[in-house]
């Protein structure tokens, strides 16, 4: 398996993990580890999608990474 694969997975864990402990009340959107797994996991989706060339997935990443810094700011703040 390829770096760029293997970070992908890692993303694609990380995303649908905190998708499940959220859809499940383990966590809340207000929680900084919540939103820290979609930061990791979109950037680890937007650098394999970027080293595949594909524009498409790389927009949706860098979208979902940017609401998970604004989000990240906001609970810190």
């Amino acid at each position: 398996m390829k770096t760029a694969e293997a970070i992908g997975w890692i993303g694609t864990i990380l995303i649908v993990l905190a998708y499940f402990l959220i859809s499940y009340n383990f966590l809340i959107s207000e929680n900084l580890i919540y939103q820290t797994m979609n930061l990791l996991g979109a950037s680890a989706l937007f650098y394999t999608a970027f080293k595949k060339h594909s524009a498409s997935i790389a927009t949706l990443q860098f979208i979902w990474g940017i609401i998970a810094v604004v989000a990240l700011f906001r609970i810190i703040l």
